[in-house]
């Protein structure tokens, strides 16, 4: 079964943040078996044009693209950042987000595309 490139990569940057780093970095390859199978792509497509941050006092700053909140930010000046990245794409996509797993954040992943 070939792995998709990203989840690759989450792989292998799950496993280098494992070692200490005090360990030995020339130690044998570690087999990684994949339990589950993929899942499909999980994206959200949005119009860059409609894109807009707003206010929410104490709670932050808001992304959205009318409708949806794409993202939170703590600043306006994080929200300023984002909302340039953001505009340079498409869709926002989730590796994780269905997860039944308690703690279920810190097993999703999300990229923009």
């Amino acid at each position: 079964m070939r792995i998709p490139v990203i989840l690759a990569a989450v792989l292998v940057v799950a496993l280098a943040g494992v070692l200490p780093a005090s360990a030995d970095r020339n130690m044998a390859p570690v087999a990684v078996k994949v339990l589950a199978t993929p899942t499909p792509e999980d994206c959200i497509s949005y119009n860059p044009a409609g894109l807009a941050i707003v206010s929410r006092g104490p709670s932050g700053w808001q992304l959205t693209d009318g409708p949806r909140n794409i993202h939170w930010f703590q600043t306006q000046g994080e929200a300023l950042r984002g909302l340039a990245v953001v505009r340079r794409h498409t869709q926002h996509c989730f590796i994780g987000r269905n997860n039944t797993m308690s703690g279920r954040q810190l097993y999703t992943m999300d990229y923009w595309k």
